[in-house]
């Protein structure tokens, strides 16, 4: 019976999200620029299969500029987005009824002029439970007023497109990150610790690791994104049908099943 019960409460989650939606069409603000007025900003970064670190430069930028507040999965470690001056909320991850009661009370006394969500579902309902700001987003919703789109589909070109039209550019560098600059090895390839390892590859499994080689073979995780603001070349594996659309400089293997000797073969042949 357990086994059964995500496919009974989907259909409330519908719903939740169907009500969510049409309060937001009713209540989405007016949008006019140049954006005056805006003291107080919040933004939801990507949860999405380990998106979340691309979102720094964002954070980094707005909180030189804004009081800023990020919302954060409860289950999400902090430590990057505490080195930037904001307030973070957690949420859970499971937004059934209670808990999003909970969080309701809990957002209640925000004030949000401008609002940032950089995920793709229960964009609605945060921007309803957080009285309605200015919505803006990569994405589409019923409280986007606000929606950016880059001609690439990269996250990093949307991320820069959304704030350059915002009048806040920034930077894709070891600094977001606090990290040392990368001085790249010779010759020293670096593979995932997940993944099959033998004598010809330096295991990666932390950050400080990236230091020691030239290039890495990974999968799509949050060591990927460190790799790429220290500018750390790399092959990035992923399944045929993740949606995924990574930085234009990242090289990327698609696989269907398995990563098997072959696929990563075909890494060294890209390297």
């Amino acid at each position: 019976m357990r086994k059964k019960r995500p496919e009974i409460l989907n259909p409330v989650r519908k719903i939740s999200e169907f009500i969510f939606s049409l309060l937001s069409k009713f209540s989405a603000k007016q949008v006019k620029f140049p954006l005056e007025g805006i003291k107080n900003v919040t933004i939801r970064p990507s949860t999405y299969n380990h998106e979340i670190l691309y979102s720094l430069p964002i954070v980094k930028k707005l909180s030189e500029e804004f009081n800023l507040t990020v919302l954060l999965p409860k289950n999400r470690e902090t430590d990057y987005f505490e080195r930037f001056p904001v307030k973070i909320i957690k949420y859970p991850e499971n937004l059934n009824f209670i808990n999003t009661y909970c969080l309701k009370n809990r957002l209640k006394n925000e004030s949000v002029d401008l609002f940032i969500d950089l995920n793709r579902k229960n964009i609605d309902m945060f921007s309803f439970l957080l009285k309605n700001p200015v919505t803006t987003s990569i994405h589409e919703a019923e409280s986007v007023n606000l929606q950016v789109n880059a001609r690439t589909a990269s996250i990093t070109d949307n991320y820069q497109y959304l704030m350059d039209l915002l009048g806040f550019p920034i930077s894709w560098d070891s600094k977001v990150i606090g990290l040392p600059e990368w001085e790249g090895k010779t010759n020293v390839i670096g593979i995932y610790s997940d993944l099959e390892v033998d004598d010809q590859f330096l295991q990666v499994k932390t950050p400080k690791d990236l230091y020691r080689v030239s290039s890495l073979i990974t999968k799509k995780n949050d060591l990927s994104t460190i790799a790429f603001f220290l500018g750390v070349s790399q092959i990035l594996l992923m399944e045929e049908k993740d949606p995924f659309h990574p930085p234009k400089s990242i090289k990327v293997i698609r696989y269907s099943k398995s990563i098997t000797s072959e696929v990563i073969k075909r890494c060294l042949n890209s390297l």
